[in-house]
């Protein structure tokens, strides 16, 4: 073979393999780009939501607490305080579980794992406040109890 067959069969090589090359970094970069929307669309929302519900659970339980040092009826701003963060936790499950794909089990099955012991602490935390009201020291138990649930169930998962 002559030296410009020679040259000839090279470029030809050199173009496959440019061609080769660019298709193969073309359908990386796609797959890429479709886990970045994936990131932004499905569980950077996901993970705020989680953030948010973790920040409104710790806020709920510390006024809980708090209510506890004024004995008796805790001041409004107290009050409103937790009844505000509860409010904040609940729209993040809601914030969550939309972002959960309907055939997720083991997500699903750890948001209404976090409802149903959200609601547990709740009525402790209203069962240890009338109690509280009404002078009796068992108050502190129910909320002690609701603490750790909460520092113990709720907030790891």
């Amino acid at each position: 073979m002559s030296t410009p067959g020679r040259l000839s069969v090279l470029a030809v090589v050199l173009v496959v393999a440019t061609l080769a090359a660019g298709t193969v970094t073309s359908a990386i970069n796609a797959a890429r780009q479709q886990e970045i929307e994936t990131l932004r669309t499905y569980s950077e929302p996901l993970a705020d939501a989680a953030q948010n519900l973790y920040s409104a659970l710790s806020i709920a339980d510390a006024a809980a607490a708090a209510s506890f040092i004024f004995g008796g009826v805790e001041p409004a701003v107290v009050r409103d305080r937790y009844n505000q963060a509860v409010g904040d936790a609940s729209n993040a499950l809601v914030t969550a579980s939309n972002g959960v794909d309907p055939a997720d089990a083991e997500a699903l099955g750890l948001l209404s794992g976090v409802a149903r012991r959200c609601a547990e602490y709740t009525s402790l935390v209203s069962t240890a406040r009338a109690n509280d009201r009404w002078g009796n020291p068992i108050g502190i138990t129910y909320l002690r109890s609701a603490s750790s649930m909460m520092q113990g169930t709720i907030l790891p998962l």
